[in-house]
């Protein structure tokens, strides 16, 4: 089974899904609808229908970031033809998360400035095209 394959396609898709939510956060006013406290929002763990949203949000990043360490860590151990690639672009994007979760909490704790927004849609999307290019590559491996 080839889980390089398995853990780039899922890092690129909640990656996706993962901006769709921000957009839809940012869109509909509820970007500070948990508060400004991070990474757990001011009413817990739980979820009001007043930030479902914002909870998605939150809740995808951290499956975002989990899949994308553990596709960072395959590719480290990968010993094929373009693992060195691969590996490149599998640890860029673990480098780009681990700026951007931080910066998550910049966003909420300046009240969604908006350059410091503009700045976190621009790494978000430097995510998704890093995460793209090694789900790329990882089926060029499997060829």
């Amino acid at each position: 089974m080839n889980f390089i394959l398995w853990f780039s396609a899922g890092s690129t898709v909640c990656v996706y899904m993962l901006i769709f939510l921000g957009g839809l956060v940012t869109s509909s006013g509820q970007g500070l609808s948990a508060g400004t406290e991070w990474p757990i929002p001011r009413e817990g763990l739980l979820p009001t229908a007043s930030n479902l949203l914002e909870y998605l949000h939150r809740a995808f990043s951290g499956i975002a970031g989990v899949l994308i360490l553990v596709t960072a860590i395959i590719a480290w151990k990968n010993k094929t033809r373009i693992a060195k690639a691969l590996t490149v672009f599998a640890i860029l994007t673990l480098v780009l998360v681990s700026i951007q979760i931080p910066f998550g909490m910049v966003v909420l704790r300046t009240e969604l400035h908006p350059v410091i927004v503009a700045i976190h849609n621009s790494i978000g999307t430097t995510i998704f095209a890093s995460s793209f290019v090694t789900f790329v590559m990882a089926l060029m491996q499997k060829r």
